[in-house]
């Protein structure tokens, strides 16, 4: 089984949104925005919270950014 079958069978949904769902897997979260979704806009929140994280404050720091596909 592939990294992203076994991510797609065993993640647990823990929140959702209008643009995004967000999964639980392997002690991570991750956010995974609706197909169509624009690559510039995900870019765009992913340097803001960069930036966010610089300031010190209690918020989950961004681990990784990856484009998956089947």
């Amino acid at each position: 089984m592939s990294v992203f079958d076994a991510f797609i069978n065993e993640r647990i949904e823990i929140g959702a949104g209008m643009v995004a769902k967000v999964y639980s897997w392997n002690e991570y979260a991750y956010k995974c925005f609706n197909e169509g979704y624009p690559k510039e806009w995900i870019d765009y929140e992913y340097n803001q919270q960069n930036e966010v994280c610089k300031c010190e404050l209690p918020v989950p720091d961004i681990m990784n950014l990856n484009f998956l596909t089947r």
